[in-house]
């Protein structure tokens, strides 16, 4: 027998499916895609900046920004959130539909068992002989 442990991929894939994950990320907000656009040239600015002093310097540009500024990062977000959910609606129908299919296996695989059952049942004398024990029915 092959007791190797298994791989990274395999271990994450097993998370997501135990969270239901969905195949792509959730959207980011306005701000966040903003930053991204920003982050480098604040970098350039202040190059021996950390991480968080460039933060609040984002922070601070970002509540100053006028509504025209913010625009297009919200519609952008508006139109990855947008697909994004469409995404998710479809694997939910998806996992829906599959669930009904296996419910129906389900069902289907023990009325077959049960017929087997009891096509394998004998009568003697009012007593029923069931796969070899006796039992009253």
């Amino acid at each position: 027998m092959n007791y190797d442990r298994p791989t990274m991929d395999k271990e994450q894939e097993k998370k997501e499916k135990k969270k239901g994950g969905s195949e792509k990320k959730k959207p980011s907000p306005p701000y966040i895609l903003w930053c991204k656009d920003q982050w480098n040239g604040i970098k350039k600015e202040n190059p021996e900046a950390e991480f968080k002093e460039i933060s609040i310097v984002l922070g601070a540009k970002w509540k100053n920004a006028t509504a025209e500024e913010k625009k297009p990062y919200e519609e952008k977000y508006q139109a990855e959130k947008e697909a994004y959910l469409q995404i998710i609606a479809k694997e939910k129908r998806e996992a829906d539909a599959m669930k009904l299919l296996e419910d129906d296996h389900k069902q289907k695989t023990a009325m077959e068992l049960l017929y087997n059952i009891v096509g394998q049942c004998h009568q003697f004398d009012g007593n029923f002989i069931l796969l070899g024990l006796t039992s009253m029915l």
